[in-house]
């Protein structure tokens, strides 16, 4: 059975690991990113099945993060 990859994307680095670490626990395979251009080059060469995303993210927002990767 394939794990649910998914990407959770916060500058705050305390929420970030917290929310990581708890989706880790629950079986889930996660990645932590701090920066909405960490997610982009993630994605480039990787795909996530969900998306957990700040909404206030240095440089844009997680609700512009959000088209840019369903585009």
């Amino acid at each position: 059975m394939t794990k649910l990859k998914i990407m959770v994307v916060d500058d705050e680095k305390g929420y970030r690991d917290e929310i990581g670490e708890y989706l880790d626990g629950c079986g889930f395979d996660t990645i932590a990113l701090g920066t909405p251009q960490d997610a982009l080059s993630w994605l480039k060469e990787n795909n996530a099945d969900l998306a957990i995303l700040d909404l206030r993210l240095p440089q844009m927002s997680g609700l512009e993060l959000m088209k840019r990767v369903i585009a």
